[in-house]
């Protein structure tokens, strides 16, 4: 929520990607969307590409971030062509840009260009180049955004200086009113990196979680487990303790359930819902997420009500289902 404190109203807003295919967290300061929309409006009037650097800082800790703080245009020599391509003076200039942002203490962290060509959002063979040759081993990205409405756009993060064939996260729209109407939540200063100094400050900057799916991300991650037998006691009982608990984790809402499954009957199914406000999911749980004992959901900023329902035996239905209920409250 935000804070009546003046210096907290001041402070900029972030929208948020965690990451997926890459290690790094990716921040997108939310002044910058329209002006780079009104860049790429400009350009599609005239049907061309047109790109810029990415300024920002890199921001290491638990989960280091490619923080986006500015933009710097970079136009071609040769305006007149369609696709995007920098010559030998242009990408002088690219160096020129870096020096500059330095002075201001700012890093360039990455590229961004629109796509009017056909074919998938996906890095070309120019993009590869520049990207190398300018960033070498260092951490960077490359935004591309579709030239015209409704503009889905994508990160690739390099890895070891090169820039992956897949986008590190999934494709998303780039429309400043989708990204302004997603859920708040605090910044979380460990993951931020930042020196002791500085923590008060950036613990009331605020995040806007972003996904190119929409605005709930569920991410369930599957690990085999060996250990198959007779049931735990305490469910051969059939006492309803199933451990079911919600706490805060990363941004997100890791909600987890006891971890002595591992002695669960192989059948044994359960179905998790998960009531966000008017939005309601079910998530089905075979053996081996049971094992899992948790997973993560992004609703750190809502009030979330959880419900699981395990069935120890299945689909023979034989034994009775137990059930267990937890809310959670953002503080």
């Amino acid at each position: 929520m935000a804070s009546a404190s003046p210096a907290a109203e001041e402070l900029p807003f972030y929208v948020r990607w965690s990451p997926e295919l890459s290690r790094f967290a990716i921040e997108l300061k939310l002044d910058l969307i329209p002006k780079i929309t009104a860049e790429l409006n400009q350009a599609e009037r005239s049907n061309v590409e047109v790109g810029g650097v990415l300024l920002g800082s890199v921001l290491s800790g638990k989960i280091p971030i490619l923080r986006i703080e500015a933009i710097q245009m970079l136009p071609r020599s040769t305006d007149g062509d369609a696709i995007y391509i920098l010559g030998p003076e242009d990408q002088a200039k690219f160096g020129e840009v870096r020096r500059a942002a330095r002075a201001q203490h700012h890093t360039a962290i990455g590229f961004f260009r629109s796509h009017c060509r056909p074919g998938p959002l996906k890095p070309s063979m120019a993009d590869r180049s520049l990207l190398a040759a300018e960033f070498k081993s260092s951490p960077h990205t490359l935004l591309l955004i579709e030239a015209s409405a409704p503009r889905t756009a994508a990160f690739f993060v390099a890895a070891n200086g090169e820039l992956p064939p897949q986008a590190s996260v999934r494709e998303f729209r780039f429309n400043e009113g989708e990204f302004r109407a997603l859920p708040e939540v605090e910044a979380d200063p460990e993951e931020a990196g930042a020196p002791p100094a500085t923590l008060p400050a950036l613990s009331r900057n605020r995040y806007i979680w972003a996904a190119a799916a929409g605005m709930l991300i569920v991410a369930i991650a599957l690990w085999v487990a060996a250990g198959r037998g007779a049931m735990p006691e305490w469910l051969a009982t059939g006492s309803p303790r199933l451990g079911l608990t919600v706490s805060p984790s990363d941004h997100l809402l890791r909600i987890s359930w006891s971890h002595d499954l591992s002695k669960i009957k192989p059948a044994s199914t359960a179905i998790l819902t998960i009531a966000d406000g008017s939005s309601r999911r079910e998530i089905k749980l075979g053996p081996d997420e049971l094992r899992l004992g948790s997973l993560e959901y992004d609703g750190a900023g809502r009030q979330v009500e959880v419900d699981m329902t395990l069935n120890p035996d299945g689909a023979t239905g034989r034994a009775t289902p137990l059930n267990e209920s937890v809310k959670w409250i953002p503080k």
